[in-house]
C-alpha cells in the first residue's frame, strides 16, 4: 500500500512539474471571485485592528489585502480563514 502511494504521488510531482515547464496542460483550473475584505470588515463594524486581530493576522496585511496589494497565494489563505470562521 505504501508504495502504491509514493508511486501515485512520484506521478503527481512528475505532472506538476511538466504542467510548470509548460509541457502538459493542467486537468482543471480552479478560479475564485475576488472577495471585498474592506466591505465584510465593515458589515461585522470592526477596526482594521480588530478585525485583524480575529484572522490572526497583522493590520498591515489587512490594509494590502484591502488594498488589493497581495499575492494570490495569500488571498487563498484569507479566503480559507473566513471559510472556517
Amino acid at each position: 500500500m505504501k508504495n502504491e502511494l509514493f508511486e501515485g504521488l512520484c506521478e503527481s510531482l512528475n505532472q506538476a512539474i511538466a504542467i510548470e515547464k509548460g509541457t502538459a496542460k493542467p486537468s482543471r483550473k480552479f478560479t475564485y471571485e475576488p472577495i471585498d475584505i474592506r466591505k465584510i470588515r465593515e458589515k461585522h463594524d470592526l477596526s482594521q485592528k480588530q478585525f485583524a486581530n480575529k484572522l490572526g493576522i497583522s493590520p498591515s496585511t489587512l490594509r494590502n489585502w484591502e488594498q488589493g496589494s497581495v499575492y494570490r497565494n495569500t488571498k487563498s489563505n484569507m479566503r480559507s480563514t473566513l471559510i472556517s470562521e
